[in-house]
Parts: C-alpha cells; structure tokens; sequence
C-alpha cells in the first residue's frame, strides 16, 4: 500500500503505545516485551517520537509513528533508520 493510498488514522496519545508495539511485535524479529519505553513526545508535525532501552541494558532506539500509522526504527543516536512498518489498528 502506498502512503497516497492510506487513509489518515486517528494515531493519538491513547492509541500511539498500541501503534508502536504492534509495529515492533509485526518486524521480523520485532518482540516489544523485551523493550522499556520512554513516554511518548509529541512532535510538530503531529507524529509521536518513543525513547527506548532493551530491557537487558543493552542498546538504544527512537521510534517515530507517523499519522498514517507509519512505525519507523531508528537507532538510538537517530543516524541509521533500521526499518519501517506500516499498521493498521482494527
């Protein structure tokens, strides 16, 4: 699905955490249990950014969630984008 296809979703600050961990839990590999959150920021643009450590004290991220429901993974230090997923909350 192309971004001019998506229709605009209602990602908020209630529903933002359920974006964000069915983004990670839908990537291969991708397992939200095993990461601590930091709360999440609102940006201008109206996307939400999510600080996180792995629960084992190793390794950073920053999450971004778009409002198409756009999920993107960034490293810690914001200079590699590791992935992106698009979700679909039903």
């Amino acid at each position: 699905m192309t971004n001019s296809n998506r229709r605009a979703s209602a990602v908020n600050r209630d529903n933002v955490m359920d974006y964000l961990t069915t983004g990670i839990n839908q990537s291969e590999g991708g397992d939200a249990s095993l990461i601590q959150f930091r709360e999440p920021e609102q940006q201008a643009d109206g996307s939400w950014r999510i600080g996180a450590n792995n629960k084992s004290g190793v390794g950073s991220h920053t999450f971004f969630v778009r409002q198409d429901g756009t999920v993107e993974f960034w490293n810690g230090i914001m200079t590699d984008k590791e992935g992106e997923v698009y979700v679909e909350l039903q």
